[in-house]
């Protein structure tokens, strides 16, 4: 597809959707990273209880229009009769940037242009060869701009053609975490996310995101230190020059060990909790427990994507 097709990175809508795809009870979430991707099967999304059924993973191998994994995934879908399925996918965070910036004082519609010229001198290449596209910040001074290059971009909407979706929505991770916590109780809280040596740090009030860090996990050291004065600086922050309240809970998600609560409760005046799976208002009707990491709640995130109107 032409860059021509583009207005957007991550609200962007395939003109397919104004057909009807969007009423199917099934749907894909894609999570796709430079190696490997992950496929979730959603149903019910429109419903009271969307049910995550199934659940595939490939490596991607090959050269740059990653060829390894492409026909196994394409035969599977094939096979399972869950061809041309409208398909919700998230890109690693390595393959875009995230920006929180002060607003371009111009009409909404010319926003993202504005916005393009703003972020030239933060990127590492031209921004005419980038995608860019942002989201309010609830203070409506500032906006999230997010950038990554149109190649990269042209190159996942081509991936998802050739496994035989039909592709409706590029997304971030940030976005799929939020959307993942429409349906956690508790309008206000603060999300950990961490996985592997990263981690990321959403603060949610009334649902939307206020705060949003990405940060260097270290999980193996110093029994979890780092991870603390991250979560302590980044609420400190929020409080202090932000002028907003704590949140009332601060919920970790991650492979973390079971005495991780007891060893950092006492740093913290919030509750303090483990992500619960059972506690969202949908079904994970898997058997694999291991399947639950990142890369997986990032596709169930991006599927759990509510279309407007």
């Amino acid at each position: 597809m032409g860059l021509s097709l583009y207005n957007k990175l991550y609200f962007w809508v395939s003109p397919l959707s104004f057909f009807g795809l969007g009423k199917k009870t099934a749907r894909i979430g894609l999570f796709i990273a430079d190696t490997a991707m992950v496929l979730v099967l959603l149903e019910g999304v429109h419903g009271a209880r969307p049910q995550a059924k199934k659940v595939f993973r490939w490596q991607i191998t090959g050269d740059s229009n990653w060829d390894g994994g492409v026909d196994q995934a394409r035969a599977t879908l094939a096979n399972l009769g869950l061809k041309n399925l409208p398909c919700y996918c998230v890109i690693d965070e390595n393959n875009y940037q995230l920006f929180l910036l002060e607003k371009a004082k111009v009409p909404e519609h010319e926003l993202t242009a504005a916005m393009r010229w703003r972020v030239n001198d933060l990127i590492a290449y031209d921004c005419e060869q980038a995608l860019v596209d942002v989201f309010d910040h609830p203070e409506k001074e500032q906006c999230y701009t997010v950038v990554a290059k149109n190649s990269y971009i042209d190159r996942v909407v081509e991936l998802v053609s050739r496994i035989g979706l039909n592709l409706r929505k590029i997304d971030i991770a940030e976005l799929s975490l939020k959307n993942i916590c429409e349906y956690y109780p508790g309008d206000d809280l603060a999300l950990v996310f961490a996985d592997n040596d990263k981690g990321k740090l959403l603060i949610l009030k009334n649902k939307k995101i206020y705060f949003l860090r990405r940060f260097s996990a270290h999980r193996e050291r110093d029994a979890y230190v780092n991870i603390v004065l991250e979560v302590q600086r980044s609420i400190d922050y929020y409080e202090r020059q932000m002028g907003q309240v704590p949140p009332p809970d601060i919920v970790f998600y991650g492979n973390f060990s079971g005495d991780f609560l007891v060893e950092v409760e006492s740093s913290f005046s919030q509750n303090v909790d483990f992500f619960k799976l059972g506690s969202l208002e949908m079904d994970f009707l898997i058997d694999d427990d291991a399947c639950f990491d990142e890369p997986f709640m990032l596709a169930v995130g991006c599927a759990l994507h509510r279309e407007e109107g």
